[in-house]
């Protein structure tokens, strides 16, 4: 499990156009990256939604016009068909696909629902700032 972490956390940190590769969520994921201060944008979506492939698309967009979110953020992808009656999302009070939270040490500091406006998910992930200090 340690290795199979070690080598996503590798996979997160190379930059495509400076997007870079989320890591999936697995069960022990949330011990390696949610509780230990990282600040993460961890991401709802299931792979049927057109929702989550617009938030996917504008989420590139964003972030090869701004690589630095790559540097600031661990990117974290959650199968919401598999995890979303999870008790992690219960206690995150995720609800539905294409729910985006910005966490921080195990905490949501921030949260936006279902959107697919750039304008919205830019200044979602602007709040990556705010929350760093």
């Amino acid at each position: 499990m340690r290795v199979l972490v070690g080598v996503l956390a590798v996979m997160a940190g190379v930059a495509q156009a400076g997007a870079p590769e989320p890591i999936e969520y697995i069960p022990g994921l949330k011990k390696e990256r949610f509780d230990n201060g990282e600040t993460l944008l961890v991401k709802f979506q299931t792979a049927w939604s057109p929702t989550s492939a617009r938030q996917e698309e504008i989420l590139t967009e964003i972030m090869t016009e701004d690589p630095s979110y790559g540097q600031k953020l661990t990117f974290v992808t959650v199968d919401y068909d598999t995890y979303g009656k999870s008790r992690m999302a219960e206690r995150l009070r995720v609800t539905r696909h294409g729910t985006l939270l910005i966490m921080r040490g195990g905490k949501v500091v921030e949260r936006l629902e279902a959107s697919i406006d750039k304008r919205e998910l830019k200044a979602f992930l602007e709040t990556v700032d705010s929350t760093l200090n």
